[in-house]
């Protein structure tokens, strides 16, 4: 005697609970509790794709903003210089 076969789902709850449960970190209750359009907004899924930029478009964009290595114009060590709470160069920053 074996085992039958699960049935497969159309909808895809594994998707689903991975999502509610795991990457909104919701209980189960608030899970079950939202409607699918409410799901849809708090896991992106109604927001339009954001085009890609093309390759030629990119190679520009990084001819034009380098990556940024060694020293700065005035001679400091780029670690040591503060780059702003976005990560940024702070071209008037004070070294710490």
């Amino acid at each position: 005697m074996t085992a039958a076969a699960a049935p497969t789902s159309w909808f895809p709850w594994d998707d689903v609970l991975e999502a509610g449960l795991g990457l909104l970190r919701l209980k189960p209750a608030e899970l079950w509790a939202m409607t699918p359009r409410e799901f849809a907004w708090c896991v992106g899924l109604n927001r339009a794709a954001r085009p890609v930029p093309a390759r030629d478009d990119l190679g520009a964009l990084m001819a034009r903003f380098p990556d940024l290595e060694g020293v700065t114009d005035d001679g400091r060590d780029l670690h040591r210089v503060d780059r702003g709470r976005h990560g940024v160069l702070c071209r008037g920053a004070i070294e710490p």
